[in-house]
C-alpha cells in the first residue's frame, strides 16, 4: 500500500491510499499534518506535525494507520517557536530520534539546534540525549538493533562530524568518517 498526503502543500488534510498491485485507490485516512509524513517501520502508525492554535506552539502527533478514524495514538507538545527535524524511527518502532530546532517553521532561518531528543513512545516521552547545537546536525541512523543512533553535527572547527550514541547508557564516540561521508547501511560482522 503506498501511502499519499494530500493537500495544499506544505499541509496535507488527508493521506490517501494507493493499492500499487492494482494500481487503485483503496481509500483514505482524515490524517492532517504540515510538512513531511512518516511511517513507523511496521506501517500502523503516522508521524507528522501540526501547530496547535490554542497553544500557540507545534506538536508532532502519531495517528495509527490501521483505524480508518487515523486516531491520535499520542502527542508530543513542543515549547513555543520550536519545531522537531531530522525525525528517525528506531528499526522496532518504540523510539523516534530528533533535532529539537528554534523557529516555529523548518522554512524560517535556522539559528540554532537545542539538543538531540529520544522520543519514547511506551513511556509517552521525550528526553535530550545529547547537546546538539548545529541547526543542520541530527540523526542519520539506527544500528539495525537499536542501540546506536548515528547523528552528524558541526564540530568546534565548523566541520561535519559523525557521532555514534549508546542509547543503553548515553555513552558517545566520535567516528573517524570523512565530513562528505553519506552512511548507507549495515553489513554484519563477519564471523
Amino acid at each position: 500500500m503506498l501511502l499519499v498526503a494530500w493537500g495544499s502543500e506544505p499541509s496535507f488534510q488527508q493521506v490517501l491510499r494507493y493499492d500499487l498491485a492494482t494500481g487503485q485507490a483503496a481509500g483514505s485516512l482524515p490524517i492532517a499534518g504540515q510538512g513531511e509524513i512518516i511511517a513507523s517501520p511496521d506501517g500502523k502508525l503516522a508521524l507528522t506535525s501540526l501547530y496547535n492554535e490554542a497553544k500557540g506552539a507545534n506538536e508532532d502527533v502519531l495517528y495509527d494507520l490501521t483505524d480508518a478514524a487515523a486516531t491520535v495514538r499520542q502527542r508530543l507538545p513542543l515549547r513555543a517557536d520550536t519545531h522537531t527535524a531530522g525525525r528517525l524511527w528506531s528499526p522496532n518502532g518504540d523510539r523516534i530520534a530528533y533535532l529539537l530546532r528554534e523557529g516555529r517553521t523548518p522554512g524560517e532561518e535556522q539559528t540554532q539546534g537545542l539538543g538531540l531528543y529520544l522520543w519514547d513512545l511506551k513511556q509517552a516521552k521525550a528526553t535530550k540525549i545529547a547537546d546538539v547545537t548545529d541547526p543542520a546536525g541530527g540523526p542519520v541512523a539506527w544500528t539495525p538493533d537499536g542501540r546506536y543512533l548515528v547523528f552528524r553535527q558541526s564540530d568546534a572547527a565548523g566541520a561535519n562530524a559523525f557521532y555514534a550514541l549508546d542509547t543503553t547508557d548515553n555513552t558517545l564516540r566520535r567516528l573517524p568518517l570523512d565530513p562528505a561521508s553519506r552512511i548507507l547501511g549495515w553489513l554484519p560482522q563477519a564471523q
